[in-house]
């Protein structure tokens, strides 16, 4: 059986920090190529972090090069493992020995609440924020559609772990996620969620609306008893509890 809507949680094309777009020549490449093969029926959606907006730009270009395809996008902000404080996380990386370490210690929730968001919470927020939109669709009856949802690798990593309850280092098996790789979600009219990664699939069904079930404040709750049973109280906790 078909699924009625497709999700795609996408990294960003092949980056590089020192350029403007954040990304390489081969990136740009890659971004115009990927929008030349999208169809009518897309949405594209990412956020405003310099690489998966600068990804998502290049791909419209090449969309409507190549079909004469203008997308409506939707920009959302993007939950990073540096949401929180910057400056700290990249001290973090640099006293974990890169990025790789400090990012696997934090799905491990081995780096503190006041610098990063739990991975739990970023993962939750993405999938109320990002995958909700395509499960609400098909309850209203629509098919055949595809979203194209742009992020990060670590959040790829977090919402991964979240939805399969298994260490992402086992499903990555010792290989990054690629530029433009993807983590594909399957919404049926049944109500059924299908996750599929790399050959494998995952029924994420009981999972997935678990997360939607839970209330937005238990969230914050969750994050602010963590950061402050460590005493620490940061300038910027307020940031979590603007609406």
């Amino acid at each position: 059986m078909r699924p009625a809507v497709v999700a795609n949680l996408r990294r960003h094309a092949q980056r590089k920090d020192t350029t403007k777009t954040g990304l390489t020549r081969e990136g740009i490449n890659q971004a115009r190529a990927f929008g030349a093969s999208l169809g009518s029926r897309t949405k594209l959606h990412y956020g405003t972090a310099k690489r998966t907006a600068s990804t998502g730009k290049f791909v419209q270009q090449g969309a409507k090069k190549a079909q004469g395809l203008q997308y409506r996008v939707r920009l959302r902000k993007e939950l990073t493992t540096s949401a929180l404080n910057r400056e700290k996380w990249n001290a973090e990386v640099r006293q974990r020995g890169g990025k790789e370490k400090a990012t696997r210690d934090w799905l491990d929730e081995k780096v503190p609440a006041e610098i990063v968001l739990p991975p739990k919470i970023a993962a939750d927020q993405i999938i109320r924020k990002r995958l909700k939109v395509p499960w609400k669709v098909v309850l209203k009856g629509a098919k055949g559609i595809t979203f194209e949802e742009l992020s990060h690798q670590e959040n790829q990593q977090a919402v991964l772990e979240r939805l399969t309850g298994k260490s992402s280092a086992t499903l990555l098996r010792g290989q990054p996620i690629d530029p433009l790789e993807s983590i594909q979600f399957r919404f049926y009219k049944s109500g059924k969620i299908m996750m599929e990664f790399r050959g494998r699939s995952f029924n994420i069904t009981s999972r997935f609306n678990q997360v939607l079930a839970l209330k937005k404040e238990g969230a914050t709750i969750t994050l602010i008893r963590s950061i402050f049973s460590k005493g620490v109280c940061p300038k910027n906790i307020l940031i979590l509890l603007t609406p």
